[in-house]
């Protein structure tokens, strides 16, 4: 049905980047199908064709019109009644793309071409009266190799002339074959092929199939009931036609399955596929770029290798996901990237990507004893017998390849021949056939050869020789049949001849044995060292000497050390190098000559920096386990390619070394959502390049339609240019890569020339927005790549043109120039007449100027007598007004030193009380202002917080050491103070050994710590009196902040507040000194209540009624008042 465009998508398909000729004559493993916006087509009901344009767009027919699909979103085109340019009806029955690479929709009711460049449709219809009352309905189109079109209509087969859009009648032999019948569609053509010999083949609805050979007018009908064998069919409801690369015939029919048309005697073979019941009925046929046939039944889809014969079923499954989207294909496509297209009955479209498929996955199915045991696949082991052993969170798993099921081991309580735990960390083939298998936190087990029952060894404090460890993290058998277990306590030999352990730890930097080494894999090279990866470093062991030769590890310092102690993988290569991989550091390559290591981090392409594990396929490429994407590392090209869910594994987090190499050269490897398996040889990089184009363009946020006066005078999708005016100030610019394998990860670069030189690189953004261009020519560019990164380096381009205003427009330029001119032109007039007078009254100055000059001379005598007398009276003068100066800033400073020394304390240089009531003002007005703005309970606010501090004892100080010992001690508390304190607070000496320390802007909560603070300092402060070691001293606090209650600020002064830190200082004397104490108020106080009423009983009665809240170091039962 759709010649030209299967040729064009064959002939691409052949010639895709990432097709190799290592795949032919395989099925792909496991088909990966990706369901296209599912909401959005399950409203348009089931697609009847599928197509895609020669820009690249992916088309769908459904039964509420159709739909363009750009890899992001679909543009749905419908029938609108009052819009002559849309379709003619919602009902697309086929697509077609012809010889001119026009795009031709097959609606119910007429054939419509889409105009590209307007985003519209011309329809064509065919009416059954010359009063085209009586529409003719339309079934299929297709253009055979000479360029005629063929279309099956309610009246038959009409040839269409897209040049004239006019309709003709058929070859009269064509036309009595498949005569239209009244009130019936048996003679309905769904299907026209044309076969490689030029014979076009027609599929009738319920009478069979025709072949007609137009160069010499041959035909044949064949039919179900057919009289002679070699016309006989096996269904005559015939859906579908597919000619393949070998010029098979294949017929698809419903009821009678697949034919295939037998050349040589002219019969048809009835080609069966599948035993399912629903099979028989045909809907689809595809041969894709391999040969492969993709059939479209009744019970999903089937691929059939005519090489092999094998056939893989694919089905439906309600819930799941990676399956067929939907219950019947009714339309099988590729498309010019390989990809497969595929559209279903009652809806929806699936997007097969050929790349992913070639990875098999293997999951948990809750419901299932047969699928992969739950809990993600942490080890991996190729058994003897070609099956495969799947270490697991919850169990251990033998796969059997041919039947795709596991049978699974776990622990069972009670079963000493179990498994010791469900966890299994890794696996290991030992000399004699043995399966060592390693259980988290229960140790080691082994399933001696042909048995079924585990032997199990697990760390014994009390045992030197027990198993060192309880988690078997790495386990190795090497090539001289030794077995090798490292723990998370250390290293483990395993001795055979008497079945325990030997314990072989390296020394530390000291010569000491370490008592523990933290180890998660093990790894022989091929000289025969033994390398251990631990969380403290990289360690090289000689198993015969029981010796460490290396012991590498991260410094710091040097970027060519190990980039971390945290080592999770080692791998020795086919050239000899060797590979470690770090937790979290990335991939080092070790360098044997410098004895160092080659750091290998994202920079150069790793998608994670956490290297679980390494293996080597036959073709010498590096494949990486991460905890983000596999990554495949090409030895020939040194780059990597990073493999994430969406290109076919079955997850992303590889967090443990599961890697194996398998006999066949496949690899297997596990993830936290499953198993996959894949030949290396198949995989290979998607390199197709992606078309892109515009899909949509906005002004200030709102798309703009194709108008012919418009700033948009062609679809946004196909235009070269743009034209906006200056007002158009902020518009922007959607677009798409035509690459449709994980388009999300496509990736764009745009910029604007003229505006910009550099490419800015966006990501997945797909959108482009400017604001407030000069007038002026731009041109707009786009560069997108696939979502493996590879470019397209071509960009597309669009012209944009902003015009300038109209006052800044070339005609209002002329204007300016025209009125410039003028204005040139007075101004010279003006001029010539200005000169004219400015020369006459030139020469009446030169007059004026000789007899001033005479007037100078004499001036100037004069004033030099003048100036000599000016001279020395203004010298006299100013030297008297030096020495007023003089006195007058010394008197300053005098002034400023007095006033200095009125509000600092001659003894220990700390303001004085006389300074606390000069500044006390501006600071109780800042704390007013902040109250009485607005205060919600739990706020915190800044307060000025009074700690009124005494020493303890100070009278003995005078007593033992006189008064000039109390001086030192004085001077050294306030040193203590200041040291203490922020600049930006008080500490005044409020006299004798008394200060106060206002804390100013903190809240109060934070003040009982630096109470704390100063009293612990003045505690633990060693005192030197005379030269000598003085006493020990301490000190009492009393605190109170101000305001004092703090939903009524201007209650009590600032005064009264230092009154009450009195009042708490007095009672830790009184309860004992060397404490402090804080009195707060906690609700509202009494009016009557004034703080110099503070004493004992007034304390107690304001505590117990709930009004003060007090707080100390000290237990609050102990306090005295």
């Amino acid at each position: 049905m759709k010649f030209i465009t299967r040729v064009f998508i064959f002939l691409s398909l052949a010639i895709s980047a990432w097709a190799t000729s290592d795949l032919a004559g395989k099925l792909p493993p496991q088909v990966k199908f990706n369901s296209i916006l599912v909401n959005e087509f399950e409203q348009l009901s089931y697609v009847n064709s599928i197509i895609q344009d020669q820009h690249g767009f992916i088309w769908a027919g459904t039964m509420q019109g159709l739909a363009r699909y750009d890899g992001y979103e679909i543009k749905t085109y419908i029938h609108k009644r009052e819009d002559p340019s849309s379709i003619a009806h919602n009902w697309v029955k086929d697509l077609l793309t012809d010889g001119k690479g026009s795009l031709w929709a097959v609606t119910h009711s007429g054939l419509c071409r889409y105009q590209s460049q307007m985003d519209l449709f011309d329809c064509f219809k065919l009416y059954t009266d010359t009063e085209k009352r009586h529409q003719v309905h339309f079934y299929a189109m297709f253009e055979d190799r000479e360029g005629s079109i063929w279309v099956s209509t309610s009246l038959g087969i009409r040839l269409f002339n897209a040049e004239t859009g006019r309709f003709r009648a058929a070859p009269k032999l064509l036309t009595a074959a498949i005569p239209p019948t009244a009130n019936s569609t048996d003679n309905f053509v769904h299907e026209i092929e044309q076969d490689h010999d030029g014979a076009l083949w027609f599929a009738l609805e319920n009478n069979g199939l025709v072949r007609y050979l137009p160069s010499s007018g041959e035909l044949k009908h064949f039919h179900a009931n057919g009289l002679s064998a070699e016309n006989k069919l096996p269904n005559n409801q015939v859906r579908e036609i597919l000619v393949d690369s070998n010029n098979t015939v294949w017929i698809g029919s419903l009821g009678g399955g697949i034919s295939r048309y037998n050349r040589a005697n002219g019969t048809f073979g009835s080609f069966k596929h599948s035993d399912n019941e629903k099979a028989i009925e045909i809907w689809a046929l595809y041969e894709d770029a391999e040969g492969i046939i993709w059939i479209g039944d009744g019970s999903g889809l089937h691929l059939y290798h005519p090489e092999t014969g094998k056939v893989a079923a694919y089905a439906y499954l309600e819930g799941t996901t990676g399956g067929p989207g939907n219950y019947v294909a009714r339309d099988i496509v590729g498309d010019s990237a390989g990809g497969i297209w595929v559209g279903y009955f009652p809806s929806g479209v699936d997007q097969v990507d050929m790349l992913a498929s070639k990875f098999i996955n293997y999951r948990h199915k809750p419901n299932d004893p047969s699928s992969l045991p739950d809990g993600g696949v942490l080890s991996t082991l190729e058994a003897d017998n070609g099956m495969i052993w799947v270490g697991c969170g919850f169990g251990l798993g033998l796969l059997d390849r041919s039947s795709g099921t596991f049978k699974r081991f776990v622990h069972e309580p009670g079963n000493t021949g179990s498994l010791s735990g469900s966890t299994v960390l890794d696996l290991a083939k030992g000399k004699d056939g043995s399966i060592w298998v390693g259980s988290w936190n229960k140790g080691l087990n082994r399933l001696p050869p042909g048995g079924s029952k585990f032997q199990h060894y697990q760390y014994d404090p009390s045992r030197a020789t027990s198993l060192y460890g309880n988690e078997p993290w790495g386990i190795l058998s090497t090539r001289s049949g030794e077995l090798w277990v490292v723990t998370e306590k250390g290293i483990n030999r395993f001795r055979p001849e008497t079945g325990d352990f030997e314990r072989v730890m390296p020394q530390d930097g000291d010569g000491t044995l370490l008592d523990s080494l933290y180890s998660r894999h093990i790894y022989e090279d091929r000289s025969g060292t033994l390398w251990i990866s631990s969380f403290a470093g990289l360690y090289g062991l000689n198993p015969k000497t029981k010796r460490f030769s290396h012991h590498y590890k991260h410094d710091p310092q040097d970027p060519h050390s190990l980039s971390s102690d945290q080592v999770l993988s080692v791998f020795e290569d086919s050239s000899g190098h060797l590979w470690v991989g770090t937790n979290g550091a990335g991939l080092n390559l070790y360098q044997p000559h410098s004895d160092n290591f080659k750091r290998i981090t994202s920079a150069n392409g790793l998608p994670n920096m956490t290297i679980s594990g390494i293996i080597e396929d036959g073709n010498n490429d590096l494949w990486l386990t991460t905890f983000h994407g596999l990554v495949k590392y090409s030895h020939q090209h040194k780059r990597f390619t990073v493999f994430d869910k969406h290109d076919g594994p079955a997850g992303d987090l590889y967090n443990r070394n599961s890697p194996s190499l398998l006999s066949t050269g496949e690899i297997v490897l596990g993830s936290s959502r499953g198993l996959t398996l894949f030949a290396p040889s198949d995989i290979s990089e998607y390199t197709f390049v992606p078309p892109v184009v515009l899909t949509e363009f906005s002004i200030f946020n709102s798309p703009v339609e194709v108008k012919t006066q418009g700033p948009l005078q062609q679809s946004i999708t196909y235009a070269k240019e743009i034209n906006l005016d200056y007002q158009h100030s902020v518009f922007s610019f959607e677009f798409a890569a035509l690459s449709y394998v994980n388009p999300k990860e496509n990736q764009y670069a745009y910029r604007m020339k003229g505006f910009e030189m550099d490419w800015n690189k966006v990501g997945h953004r797909r959108s482009a927005t400017y604001t407030n261009l000069d007038p002026g020519d731009y041109t707009f560019q786009v560069k997108a790549s696939n979502s493996s990164g590879v470019w397209n380096e071509k960009p597309l381009e669009i012209a944009v043109h902003i015009s300038p205003p109209y006052w800044k427009s070339p005609l209002a330029y002329l204007c300016y120039t025209a009125l410039a001119m003028l204005l040139a032109s007075a101004l010279i007039r003006e001029y010539q007449r200005r000169l004219d007078y400015e020369r006459r009254k030139l020469a009446q100055e030169r007059a004026i100027v000789k007899r001033l000059k005479e007037i100078d001379t004499l001036k100037d005598e004069i004033n030099r007598n003048l100036d000599k007398k000016i001279a020395e009276r203004t010298e006299k003068l100013q030297q008297k007004q030096r020495r007023l100066v003089d006195a007058q800033s010394e008197l300053k400073q005098l002034n400023q030193k007095l006033s200095e020394v009125s509000v600092t304390d001659q003894l220990t240089g700390l303001k004085n009380r006389r300074f606390l009531y000069q500044v006390m003002h501006d600071d109780i007005a800042t704390v007013n202002r902040e109250y009485l703005s607005g205060f919600a309970p739990g706020d915190e606010r800044n307060d000025l917080t009074f700690l009124l501090l005494d020493l303890d004892f100070f009278k003995a100080i005078n007593d033992e050491y006189g008064h000039k010992g109390g001086d030192e001690t004085l001077i050294q508390v306030s040193e203590i103070l200041r040291n203490t304190m922020r600049d930006t607070d008080y500490v005044v000496r409020w006299g004798g050994e008394e200060f106060v320390i206002i804390i100013r802007h903190l809240p109060r909560q934070r003040a009982i710590g630096i109470a704390e603070r100063l009293r612990k300092t003045i505690m633990e402060h060693t005192f030197s009196l005379d030269g000598h070691k003085g006493p020990k001293q301490t000190c009492s606090i009393g605190i109170a902040a101000y305001p004092f209650c703090q939903s009524h600020a201007k209650v009590f002064s600032w005064e009264q507040v230092i009154n009450m830190a009195d009042r708490a200082l007095y009672s830790a004397k009184a309860s004992g000194r060397n404490c402090w104490i804080q009195i707060e108020c906690a609700g509202a106080l009494p009016h009557s209540w004034e703080p110099q009423s503070l004493d004992k009983a007034s304390v107690n009665t304001a505590i117990a009624q709930g009004y003060l809240k007090v707080s100390s170091n000290l237990a609050l039962d102990k306090l005295h008042w």
